[in-house]
């Protein structure tokens, strides 16, 4: 689900709080069942959204499910309500581990599960459940109620179950399954106490200045004191004729400090993080009390980035789903056109995400939005079903799945090697010539005679702006030419496998 990666967004305003009503007694049974030690969670209830004047108008219960489909969302169609929590190692971004809960509309048959996807059946701690190739374990709570575990621990599955519904979590967390309860549709929230300190704080300010300062007279220590008492992040999504969305940051401390610039310093947050999105650019910002939010209109298609982003821990939840069919193989009835359905299906999720990737990439507007994208499709496709599937296909799979993170990982790098540069571009200094008796000295030596010499001195502040902006152009040209030439081979290993499995199976791929 990597929870992580995406909640770097901040959220929801007291516009979105509306009286309790029953959706309460509703989430109970799925908050209670979240492990000790969460500082994720992530809240969707499908049916209300689907049932919202939007979802109707566009018609995004049909386009949800050929998304399904696909492998573009793991929310399986016929699904009531999904959360999803996980503990987050927040230095590295990486989860420890993650569960995922799904309410559906009908029972999910295990055996289904076990038998298509490659799984074991087993029971633990009395209820069944099925061991799947991914590490990751599925447990039937109820009938309709299905969690699911990874990694796959045998023991720590069987603590999750025996811990019933009477975990506790976090206060921030618990705040925000508040809005759920109160009906917001989806609600995201990641727990931030105790997670940096003033001095962390204050040294990347003074490292890589953020925009959003320049120009202001701050006091950096006071700065660094407030951020550092942030207590976590939210975001929580509305709907009407349109989406809306409010992103909010709470802090134990006042952030009268931050009345200037909170909006902007959280919105240049989110851009370097990679978690904009082009919506943000006409939200409205406010700093009240402990609190700095963003909030506005949503579009379509920046909803469907921030869902995308979020996915089950594993990819085989609802089995008992109905998949869109392969169009050019008739029902399997051997083994052969089996694998010829179940590969095409694997080839035909690859290349749609792939051609999804290729728009969203047209979209972003920095390299952290880039990276954030080429991670995020390299997990979609890891976490495809691969029973059945052919051993070259999946080897395809593989590849683009590496070469996606290796293009992650240059432009991450990219974003590495400019907060450097930037530092030894800011601290550069440039040797000065003076007069003297009539005669000048220049920069890089003498021009005439006479008396005088050098000094060296730092950069003037738009020096050291001009020299830090030509670094960023420099590392993005760099990186652009490295992720293209990784696309491209990616673009021609596609055409190849895909001419192979056409004469392999006789079938269009």
């Amino acid at each position: 689900m990597t929870i992580g990666r995406f909640l770097r967004f901040f959220a929801l305003g007291l516009a979105l709080i509306v009286p309790l009503n029953s959706a309460q007694a509703q989430w109970d049974s799925l908050v209670g069942r979240v492990p000790r030690g969460a500082n994720t969670i992530a809240l969707f209830d499908v049916q209300k959204i689907l049932a919202s004047p939007v979802a109707k108008n566009e018609e995004w219960s049909t386009k949800f499910d050929r998304m399904y489909a696909s492998g573009l969302t793991s929310i399986p169609p016929g699904t009531n309500r999904v959360l999803l929590a996980s503990q987050v190692d927040l230095e590295f971004m990486e989860p420890i581990w993650e569960v995922g809960l799904v309410e559906s509309n009908s029972p999910v048959p295990l055996a289904t599960v076990a038998r298509t996807h490659g799984g074991t059946l087993d029971e633990v701690s009395g209820l069944s459940a099925v061991a799947l190739p991914d590490d990751s374990v599925i447990v039937s709570f109820d009938a309709k109620t299905v969690g699911a575990m990874s990694p796959g621990n045998r023991q720590e599955v069987g603590r999750w179950i025996r811990a019933g519904e009477n975990n506790p979590l976090s206060a921030y967390l618990a705040e925000g399954v508040r809005f759920a309860t109160s009906g917001t549709p989806i609600i995201i929230a990641l727990d931030l106490q105790d997670v940096v300190t003033p001095v962390e704080i204050r040294r990347k300010l003074e490292e890589n200045p953020p925009a959003a300062l320049k120009g202001k007279q701050v006091d950096l220590a006071e700065i660094s004191q407030v951020l550092s008492t942030i207590r976590g992040v939210t975001l929580g999504i509305t709907f009407g004729e349109r989406p809306y969305c409010a992103i909010k940051v709470d802090f134990f401390d006042d952030t009268a400090a931050l009345s200037d610039f909170g909006p902007a310093l959280l919105a240049e947050v989110l851009e370097r993080r990679g978690a904009m999105l082009d919506d943000m650019a006409n939200w409205k910002g406010k700093v009240d009390g402990k609190r700095v939010s963003l909030e506005g209109p949503l579009s379509t298609d920046g909803l469907r980035r921030i869902t995308s982003l979020l996915s089950l821990p594993t990819s085989t939840m609802h089995s008992a789903t109905k998949v869109e069919e392969a169009t050019a193989v008739e029902t399997p009835s051997d083994p052969a056109t089996d694998m010829a359905v179940a590969t095409q299906q694997y080839f035909k999720s690859v290349t749609r995400m792939l051609d999804d990737l290729r728009g969203q990439r047209g979209k972003s507007q920095s390299v952290g939005q880039i990276g954030v994208w080429f991670d995020n499709y390299a997990r979609k496709i890891d976490r495809l079903p691969m029973v059945g599937v052919d051993p070259e296909a999946l080897d395809y799979g593989g590849y683009v799945a590496a070469t996606l993170r290796d293009a992650a990982m240059s432009v991450k790098g990219v974003g590495i090697r400019t907060r450097v540069r930037k530092v030894e571009a800011s601290n550069q200094t440039v040797t000065e010539g003076y007069y003297a008796g009539g005669y000048r000295y220049g920069r890089y030596g003498a021009y005439g005679g006479g008396y005088g010499g050098t000094y060296e001195r730092g950069l003037t502040g738009t020096e050291a702006d001009s020299a830090r902006a030509q670094v960023s152009s420099q590392e993005r040209a760099i990186g652009a030419v490295s992720v293209n030439t990784l696309l491209q081979d990616v673009q021609n290993a596609t055409s190849d496998m895909r001419r192979k499995l056409t004469q392999k199976y006789m079938i269009e791929f």
